[in-house]
């Protein structure tokens, strides 16, 4: 289970979010995005293992 939040920021200004989740066994295996925002809003982005910053894409895991 996801929990909700919301955050805002100046026009052109990144801000890192973290995603909080919980699971009843304790693991979270995947999160799932199903909806991304328009790319005139601005583009959602995750910070991979090697530390790169890849954009998320609709339709992959």
């Amino acid at each position: 289970m996801a929990t909700d939040g919301a955050i805002s920021t100046p026009e052109g200004t990144a801000i890192a979010v973290p995603l909080i989740a919980s699971d009843i066994d304790g693991v979270v295996a995947s999160i799932t995005i199903t909806t991304l925002p328009d790319p005139a809003q601005g583009v959602l982005s995750y910070t991979n293992a090697a530390g790169d910053s890849v954009p998320v894409v609709a339709g992959t895991r």
